[in-house]
């Protein structure tokens, strides 16, 4: 950039013959010193400079921000993923749940007939013992 600076200067000076070796003549065909002219292509390659600068950092930040969406978009598929296996597991258990539950009842009301049968063989125990006892008073 600076070689293509420095043979513009060179090109637009030696063009025209000025009253002056500082000065050359402008598009307009006024005099204008080199060294503005120089200051003024020096401040445009530096804006220059300045916006693909700016336009880097932007494409990098544009990067970060689409290798950071990719990473969260990876999180919540995995979150989802989880919440499925987390929801089958919950149904297997609510399932498993409702088995034992069924099975205690079941239980309870084995249970509670033999509770019962066991209550009616101890009756007919006294009843056998109380007519073997009167049998025996009898005899």
């Amino acid at each position: 950039m600076e070689k293509l600076h420095d043979a513009e200067l060179r090109m637009i000076s030696h063009q025209d013959d000025t009253a002056h070796p500082e000065l050359i003549l402008s598009d307009h065909g006024e005099q204008v010193r080199i060294k503005d002219v120089q200051e003024e292509m020096e401040a445009e390659h530096a804006a220059r400079r300045n916006v693909e600068k700016q336009r880097d950092d932007l494409h990098l930040d544009l990067e970060r921000a689409e290798r950071d969406n990719r990473k969260l978009e990876e999180s919540i598929m995995d979150l989802q993923r989880d919440k499925q296996q987390s929801d089958h597991k919950i149904t297997e258990q609510q399932d498993s749940l409702e088995k034992e539950k069924k099975l205690r009842m079941d239980l309870e009301g084995d249970l509670k007939r033999s509770q019962k049968s066991i209550m009616d063989l101890q009756r007919d125990v006294q009843q056998s013992d109380h007519k073997i006892t009167e049998q025996q008073v009898f005899t």
